[in-house]
């Protein structure tokens, strides 16, 4: 029996959860708000994803006038995801999906 014995763990490591979303994530799938264009949010967000650089692929998505979707990979962009950047992401109006 192990009753009243303590239980000790070793570790290599110590992440955050929410950290080890990013990681694992393969792509970003980015929602740009209808006004995108119009208040000038497209080229913050394509700003903000250069100065990240990584491996997680980037697919846009864009909310056309007449009910249409359109998804963009973006080729070039290769971001490292972070909780900073989801966040200002969302600030701009974005839906932000890791994949």
């Amino acid at each position: 029996s192990n009753e009243g014995q303590e239980i000790t763990l070793i570790v290599d490591e110590v992440k955050k959860l929410v950290d080890i979303v990013f990681e694992k994530s393969a792509s970003l799938s980015l929602t740009l708000p209808q006004s995108a264009e119009d208040e000038g949010v497209m080229e913050e967000v394509i700003s903000l994803l250069s100065k990240s650089k990584g491996a997680c692929s980037v697919f846009i998505n864009v909310e056309l006038e007449n009910g249409i979707e359109a998804k963009v990979l973006a080729e070039p962009l290769r971001i490292e995801g972070s909780s900073i950047l989801e966040t200002k992401l969302v600030e701009r109006g974005c839906k932000v999906v890791w994949n």
